[in-house]
């Protein structure tokens, strides 16, 4: 925008950039279009709108996600509609993207058009959108939502994901309207009913998904016994027996209905487990599940019966097999001796044997350890045996099984299998010592001693430092490669390797285990030859993509030796290139490397910008952190900017005063990024309880805690002048969840244009949902956080009910939900509701009653149920008499 100012040399350079990257969006080069919409999402230009625009439907996909992403860099709402079509893309990664860019333009900006969308004759766009209001948790879609999932002539996979979406929404509150449609026509929309109730893991969905275990169709049975098992519901237990005990069902519900007994662990159905356990007509995999669901229980009264299956001789092998397995875990002093003869005796079958010694493995099971030991130094045993007793042995975690261990792992001549089972020996020594493998870097045989000094890197243990500093003078040169790969995966980064000419230590006697096959020769399968890693740094710039990906993976094994052209190698215009110099680079753990990775956070390609982030998470470190809180004062505003994004991904807690002091930075967008990663450096979210369980746990109640310096700094700026930052500034107080923002942003909310007053109630909306009130701000008890809430009460009630006369549906719904976790001072006002216009905010309000009813154990019983009657007697309440309305 020209203000008449005189343009500096550097805004020239910029606006040549942008026309650079404009131009280039045009290329034939699909790589150079997907880079130019990435660069013009980084220069924030508004000129770049409708080129990007027109590139959300370029062929090529990675153009259409970068595209994407470069208008929510943006921040255009222009950008919103066009945006709004990618959901019809084919591709999931761009309408992933495409929901984050919404986010970030502004949600207030898109909710009305998205909400509209639902309405279009695609059905493609239709159940997308569906989909990405679950991931966006919008209260304003569910009415459409609803009216989707209770239209029977709509689309199976449309209705499905509104149902998901609802449950994604409002959680446990979706539970009426989800047992609703567990009676629908179509099995879809009554397997996806099953299925969100057991996301959800409320407890009163066994009740409604109880009757549905006699359902018409296979897949739904099976769907809801899974669901009956994950929820935990003892009141299932009687149906699902008799489910168990039908013949004539399919056998994988049978199965499935055994696993899921097995984890309500209810000791009713020990008995009909152990009937079906010795019917030797029962299918046999039938009767292996049921063996496995009893050995879930760990109760003296399973111990027997399994036992006897174990030592029928006149049961099939693979019956006796399944059930050792089953047996795993803590056992009786008894049955142990029983289960150890039978793993001692070689007349049994060495499968049932392997079952056995995997059994024994447990920390209580201590007799088990000396013949745990005696067969794992039996090299005449079986191999397949010899693997799981290593396993066990560590799993034990006694410490005599430590050396026994150590040993196995350092033999070269040892068979590779077992050799990767006593690697288990390093979750071990952490529990109890090194001092065996330190031992075994003195030994007498250089084998050993390469070996050892490759597994004390492994352990990331301080004390080994100095000892392998130590061989690096060992005389072998395998000894001494080891040792500096160690240390360099370590983080020790100028470690060389001496010739042996310089190597005059004396190696002491070989440490005493007492086995004379401990005596092996010099393998090199571990040691790296510095010729074949020269050959690698040759192939690294071959023409074949292939073939330079292949040598970047390989690399990962030399250490801070390959570290430069590893680094380099991340500039390679092939993406499986970058990805696999990233993983190696991963594995090396240089800090060197830490810049460059954090520079392909923006890259173009999506699995780039993962695979860094996550190497990223291991590399970081307080210098580095310190490198970039220097460049905050930078006098390039870019040079700020950038150096704010890298902090907030190192979220380092040093970082917190210099973003605080930035939030005054002249650059506006300098401050919203300043406000932005305030939200998650010194930011902390825990999950206080899990809804459903394995394979699907998922987060029913969470809260966050941040920093209370930054509250005051954020407050301030939400005055800024700059409406991004005061969005941003609010969002951040709302992620630190302090209550002294309370204030402010009703402020905020009452004074503001509406998007911003639509983000302040959000951000409202979060403090009022956070928990951290109870737990950070010293109030654990019960008495006390309801103390907090009248704190709360006080201060935002009176406001917040005159914000109830906007216009604007979605501050109407937030201003509802804001109210119903306010609780008892709410009451009167939201009864007050039942008499607007509009009948979704009389609903919402409707439901927000009920929560409060059901929480807080209020007598609001009688009154909900006049307004039901009132409802059904004049269908809308506009039209109540006055009278009957008070």
């Amino acid at each position: 925008m020209n203000t008449g100012e005189k343009v500096s040399p550097s805004d020239e350079n910029t606006n040549k950039l942008v026309e650079g990257y404009i131009v280039a969006l045009n290329k034939e080069d699909q790589a150079k279009r997907a880079s130019a919409a990435t660069s013009l999402g980084m220069t924030k230009d508004i000129r770049a709108v409708d080129p990007l625009i027109r590139a959300l439907k370029d062929e090529n996909k990675n153009v259409r996600v970068n595209a994407t992403m470069a208008l929510g860099n943006i921040g255009d709402k222009k950008a919103v509609e066009p945006l709004i079509q990618t959901f019809k893309d084919e591709n999931y990664t761009v309408r992933r993207n495409t929901a984050a860019a919404i986010e970030k333009i502004g949600y207030c900006w898109a909710a009305e058009p998205l909400i509209e969308a639902l309405q279009d004759t695609d059905e493609i766009l239709r159940e997308n959108i569906a989909e990405v209001f679950g991931w966006m948790r919008d209260e304003n879609a569910v009415e459409t939502l609803i009216q989707i999932l209770q239209n029977k002539d709509e689309n199976q996979n449309i209705r499905a994901k509104a149902a998901r979406a609802i449950a994604e929404i409002q959680g446990k509150k979706a539970f009426e309207l989800i047992r609703q449609i567990l009676k629908d026509d179509d099995k879809i929309v009554r397997s996806n009913a099953i299925f969100i109730l057991m996301r959800i893991g409320y407890k009163r969905a066994a009740e409604p998904l109880i009757p549905i275990l006699q359902d018409d169709d296979r897949d739904v049975r099976l769907n809801v016994v899974t669901a009956l098992g994950t929820i935990g519901d003892k009141r299932a237990v009687g149906p699902l027996i008799q489910r168990l005990q039908d013949e004539n069902e399919d056998l994988e519900i049978r199965n499935s209905t055994a696993y899921s007994l097995g984890k309500i662990r209810d000791k009713n159905v020990i008995k009909p487990f152990i009937q079906i356990l010795h019917n030797k007509d029962e299918n046999l995999y039938f009767r292996a599940n049921v063996a496995k669901a009893l050995g879930m229980f760990r109760d003296e009264s399973v111990i027997k019966p399994l036992l006897q299956t174990l030592q029928d001789k006149s049961e099939t092998i693979e019956m006796r097999k399944w059930t050792a397995y089953s047996m795993k875990g803590e056992i009786n002093e008894n049955a142990l001796k029983e289960l150890i003869q039978i793993l001692e005796d070689k007349q049994v079958d060495n499968s049932i044997r392997a079952g056995v010694a995997t059994a024994l493995g447990c920390p209580s099971n201590k007799l088990a350890v000396y013949p745990l030991i005696k067969m794992l130094l039996d090299w005449d045993e079986d191999d397949y045996i010899r693997a799981n007793v290593a396993t066990s042995l560590a799993e034990t975690m006694d410490k005599s099984a430590i050396r026994p261990l150590i040993y196995v792992l350092l033999d070269d001549n040892e068979d590779w299998f077992i050799r990767s089972k006593a690697e288990k020996v390093f979750s071990m020594m952490t529990y109890w010592s090194i001092e065996p493998l330190l031992q075994a870097l003195e030994d007498r045989d250089s084998s050993i001693r390469a070996n050892a000094a490759m597994y004390l890197g492994k352990t990331g243990d301080q004390q080994v430092i100095h000892p392998l500093k130590k061989a690096l003078q060992d005389k072998d040169e395998n000894v001494r490669i080891n040792a500096a790969t160690a240390l360099h995966k370590m983080g020790y980064l100028e470690t060389t390797v001496p010739s042996e000419e310089t190597s005059k230590e004396r190696i002491p006697d070989r440490m005493a285990i007492g086995s004379p096959k401990y005596n092996m020769s010099n393998n090199q399968i571990f040691v790296k030859d510095k010729k074949l890693l020269e050959q690698l740094i040759q192939k690294i710039t071959d023409v074949n993509p292939e073939v330079r990906a292949d040598s970047a993976k390989a690399m990962g094994d030399y250490g801070g030796h390959a570290v430069d052209t590893l680094i380099q190698t991340l500039k390679d215009e092939d993406s499986k290139v970058r990805v696999n110099a990233i993983e190696s680079l991963g594995k090396i753990k240089h800090q060197r490397a830490l810049e460059p990775l954090i520079n392909l956070l923006k890259d173009e390609d999506f699995a780039v910008r993962i695979k860094a982030d996550n190497v990223i998470i291991n590399l970081k470190n307080e210098r580095t952190a310190e490198r970039y809180i220097h460049l905050l004062n930078d006098k390039d505003k870019r040079i700020r900017a950038n150096a704010i994004e890298i902090l907030e991904v190192l979220r380092n807690k040093r970082s917190i005063e210099p973003l605080i002091q930035t939030l005054n930075d002249k650059d506006p967008e300098v401050r919203a990024k300043a406000a932005k990663a305030l939200s998650r450096v010194g930011v902390i979210t825990f999950v206080t309880e899990e809804c459903g369980t394995d394979p699907y746990p998922v987060p029913c109640t969470s809260w966050t805690v941040g920093d209370d310096r930054a509250v005051e700094p954020l407050l301030q700026t939400v005055k800024d002048q700059n409406p991004s930052v005061r969005a941003q500034a609010a969002k951040t107080i709302g992620i630190i969840g302090n209550k002294k923002a309370i204030e402010p942003l009703i402020q905020i909310i009452i004074e503001e244009k509406p998007v911003i007053r639509c983000v302040a109630l959000t951000a409202l909306k979060m403090l009022m949902n956070n928990q951290s009130f109870e737990e950070y701000h010293g109030t654990q008890t019960q008495t006390n956080k309801k103390n907090v809430l009248n704190e709360l009460t006080e201060q935002s009630v009176e406001p917040l009910v005159l914000l109830l006369k906007d216009k604007d549906k979605n501050v109407q719904n937030i201003v509802i939900d804001i109210l119903e976790k306010i609780g008892t001072s709410a009451i009167e006002p939201l009864i007050r509701l039942q008499k607007n216009e509009a009948e979704a905010v009389r609903n919402n309000a409707f439901k927000a009653l009920e929560a409060i009813k059901e929480r807080e154990s209020h007598s609001l019983g009688k009154l909900l149920e006049d307004i039901r009657s009132l409802r059904k007697r004049f269908k809308s309440l506009n039209f109540i008499p006055k009278d009957e309305s008070k």
